[in-house]
């Protein structure tokens, strides 16, 4: 049987830096695993919050990978598909089993709702950047952001 996944996010309790994160959107700016398991969430984490010490001791681990079906794969562009077919060829090869992502709808389709939140989003923290053309700003950010406006009103 499959378990619930575990979705642990750092910052909130500020054991994850944030540093590097530019912030943009705060339904989805938060760091941490997403896992299937309590125990790789928190191997995971402890990973995130550690300072890097060197190589680490592996540890043999075994499950279940869900990948999504190839056709889904389509719009990456080659060498990140080959990245990712080779990454979960490895992970078999540690003895973890890959096996179908079934999922209602299509990857792009969660894309773009997510794209969507996170316009709204960074349009609603940056408008006093964007909306200043007195303001340095790379234009393609400004375009970018400013395009967003109309999803102010659009409810998801």
């Amino acid at each position: 049987m499959d378990a619930d996944p575990v979705d642990l996010r750092g910052h909130p309790w500020g054991a994850v830096s944030t540093r590097s994160v530019a912030p943009l959107s705060p339904t989805f700016d938060t760091i941490g695993p997403l896992t299937h398991h309590i125990d790789d969430a928190r191997l995971i984490f402890e990973a995130m919050r550690e300072p890097e010490t060197g190589p680490r001791e592996r540890q043999a681990s075994s499950g279940i990978v869900r990948t999504p079906q190839r056709a889904e794969l389509d719009p990456l562009a080659p060498s990140v598909a080959a990245t990712f077919l080779a990454s979960i060829a490895a992970l078999s090869e540690q003895g973890f089993s890959a096996q179908p992502l079934v999922l209602p709808r299509k990857l792009v389709d969660y894309q773009s709702d997510t794209g969507a939140i996170m316009a709204k989003e960074a349009y609603d923290a940056l408008r006093h950047l964007v909306d200043n053309p007195d303001l340095p700003l790379d234009p393609a950010v400004r375009s970018r952001v400013r395009a967003r406006r109309r999803h102010q009103r659009r409810s998801l």
